[in-house]
C-alpha cells in the first residue's frame, strides 16, 4: 500500500469551467482524466438536470479525492469534502426526483419530512465506499391517512434508494434504508422506536443504536430530530444503565494489536494475513465518542469534534486527546488509500489492509494507533464500570 499511495494520480491542474451549467454537466472533462475543482464539480451537481447527469458526475469525486490524497490534505477535510459531495448529489436527486412524481400525477407530499442520513454520512465521515444508511419520518396524520401517507413516501424513498445505487452508493446489506418500511415511518413512530431502544439495551438494539444514533437531516420540512435528540437525552438521564451497557457492547471490537505489540492479522478465510481497519481500528474510537457525546449531551455527530468537545478533554485530558485524533486521522487516511487503492485496480473497495505492504514507519505509526485505541478503551472500561455488566 506504502508504494501504491505515492503513485502519481494524474493530471492535478483542474480548468475553471463557467458558463451555461447544464454544458458542465455534458462537457467532455468527465470522460477524461483530468481533475477539476471542487467548486466546478459542485456547480455541475447544481446544474444537474436528470438521475443520469448525476450518475455522470461521481466519478469526478473520487478523482478530485484521490488529488487531495496525493496533496497530503487531512482526513478531516477529505471526508467532509466526500461528505458535503454526496449530500449536494442526495439533495439534488431528491428534488429531481420530487418533481418527477409530480409530473407523473403522484401529487407532493402529503405531509412535511426528513430525510435522514444515519452511520458514516451522518457523521460526515464518509470515504469512497459507503453502503447507503438512511431514512425518512413525517409528521403524524390523521390515523384514517396513515397507510396511504406511508405508502406515498415508500415510493419516494424506494426511487431514491434506487438512484443513489446508480450514483454509486452501494445498498446497505442489512436493510437500513427508508426503503424499507421499518425506516419510513411517522415521527410518533419514531420517537417509539427509539425509546424503546434506550429503554431495554440487547444485543439487537445496541446494534441499532450504532447507526442511528448518529442521525443527521439531509433534508428537512420541520426540526424533528432536534426534538427527538431533547427526548432521548430525557430518557438516558431514565435509563441510568443504558450508558454502561453502551460501554460494555463498545469492547466486542478490540484493537489488533497482542500484549507485546505485535499486529494480529486474520489467521484464515478470505481476508488471511490482513487487517480490518475499519472495524478493528475505527470503530472502537467512534463508538467511544458517541456513548461520551450521549453522556455529555455533546450536539456534534462527527467523531473528531465529539472527542475535541470540552467535557471530554477534561475526562480524557488534551494530550491524550490530541494523539488520539492522530491516531483516528491516520486510520481514516489509510482506509481511503485503500478504497482508492482498489478503485485504480477494478477491485470492489473493502477495508482490509496488509500490514506486510507497510513500510517500517508506517508499521510503526499503526501499532501506536492501536495502543492509543487500547488505552481509550481502558478508559471506557473504568468510567462506565463495564465489569458490572454481566451480559448484553
Amino acid at each position: 500500500m506504502d508504494a501504491r499511495g505515492r503513485r502519481r494520480y494524474g493530471a492535478v491542474a483542474g480548468r475553471e469551467l463557467r458558463g451555461v451549467k447544464m454544458d458542465i454537466v455534458g462537457g467532455d472533462w468527465l470522460s477524461t482524466d483530468e481533475v477539476v475543482s471542487p467548486d466546478v464539480l459542485i456547480e455541475a451537481i447544481d446544474g444537474a438536470a436528470t438521475i443520469e447527469d448525476l450518475v455522470a458526475i461521481r466519478p469526478q469525486a473520487d478523482r478530485i479525492l484521490e488529488k487531495r490524497l496525493a496533496e497530503g490534505r487531512s482526513a478531516k477535510r477529505m471526508t467532509r469534502l466526500v461528505t458535503d459531495f454526496n449530500d449536494r448529489i442526495t439533495l439534488k436527486l431528491l428534488k429531481i426526483i420530487l418533481d418527477r412524481i409530480l409530473e407523473q400525477g403522484g401529487g407532493r407530499p402529503p405531509s412535511p419530512f426528513t430525510w435522514i442520513s444515519l452511520g458514516s454520512e451522518g457523521r460526515l465521515e464518509q470515504a469512497l465506499r459507503t453502503d447507503q444508511d438512511n431514512a425518512l419520518a413525517y409528521q403524524d396524520v390523521p390515523a384514517s391517512r396513515e397507510q396511504e401517507t406511508q405508502k406515498w413516501f415508500l415510493n419516494l424513498s424506494k426511487q431514491m434508494v434506487d438512484g443513489l445505487v446508480r450514483c454509486g452508493f452501494p445498498p446497505c446489506p442489512g436493510d437500513i434504508m427508508a426503503s424499507n418500511p421499518a425506516y419510513c415511518q411517522s415521527e410518533s413512530a419514531w420517537r417509539s422506536l427509539f425509546m424503546g431502544w434506550v429503554r431495554d439495551p440487547n444485543p439487537h438494539t445496541l446494534r441499532m443504536i450504532s447507526i442511528f444514533f448518529d442521525f443527521r437531516p439531509i433534508y428537512q420540512e420541520r426540526n424533528f430530530l432536534a426534538e427527538l435528540r431533547e427526548e432521548i437525552d430525557q430518557a438516558i438521564k431514565e435509563t441510568p444503565h443504558f450508558l454502561r451497557f453502551m460501554a460494555k457492547n463498545s469492547l466486542e471490537n478490540v484493537p489488533p494489536l497482542s500484549m507485546f505489540r505485535q499486529l494480529v492479522v486474520e489467521k484464515s478465510g478470505e481476508h488471511k494475513g490482513k487487517i480490518n481497519i475499519k472495524m478493528r481500528g475505527l470503530t472502537p474510537v467512534v463508538d467511544a465518542a458517541r456513548i461520551m457525546a450521549l453522556d455529555f449531551n455533546i450536539r456534534a455527530t462527527n467523531t473528531l469534534e465529539r472527542l475535541e468537545a470540552e467535557p471530554v478533554r477534561q475526562v480524557l485530558g488534551s494530550r491524550f486527546i490530541n494523539d488520539l485524533r492522530e491516531a483516528y486521522s491516520f486510520l481514516t487516511l489509510v482506509k481511503i488509500a485503500l478504497h482508492l487503492d482498489a478503485r485504480a485496480e477494478g477491485r470492489v473497495p473493502d477495508n482490509y489492509l496488509n500490514p506486510d505492504e507497510l513500510s517500517n514507519f508506517r508499521r510503526m505509526m499503526l501499532k501506536e494507533s492501536f495502543a492509543l485505541i487500547n488505552r481509550l478503551q481502558d478508559t471506557m472500561k473504568f468510567r462506565y464500570q463495564t465489569q458490572f455488566v454481566l451480559e448484553v
